[in-house]
């Protein structure tokens, strides 16, 4: 985990993590050069060349995939043990928090609604 105030690449200051799971962390950062929120989510890959090389792969093919239901991939980069993509920020509440915070299951027809929105 990185602790707030930490600086990426001379440019991304970390201002607190926002989740974390299988594939990595996700951090709202501040983008110091033009001074707006980013999400920054970082993938530990360690020191496997093959594992690095793929994530740069796929990294560049997000960064130009433009979806309304998703966020915008706008850098990517390598620092210490791990990779980073760098995507705008959506403010807000994740579906595990919506959940919680309704206390049952959302109506079959409003995930699908969803479901359509991201295909």
């Amino acid at each position: 985990m990185l602790p707030a105030n930490s600086i990426l690449q001379n440019r991304y200051r970390i201002v607190r993590q926002l989740g974390a799971g299988g594939m990595g962390t996700v951090y709202e950062a501040i983008d110091r050069r033009v001074s707006c929120a980013i999400a920054l989510k970082q993938t530990l890959l360690g020191t496997n060349a093959e594992a690095r090389e793929a994530f740069q792969r796929e990294a560049a093919l997000l960064a130009n995939l433009r979806h309304a239901s998703l966020p915008k991939v706008m850098d990517y980069f390598g620092e210490g043990d791990g990779e980073f993509l760098v995507m705008e920020y959506i403010p807000g509440h994740d579906l595990a928090a919506l959940l919680d915070l309704r206390g049952h299951p959302f109506p079959q027809e409003q995930v699908v609604r969803w479901a359509d929105q991201i295909l």
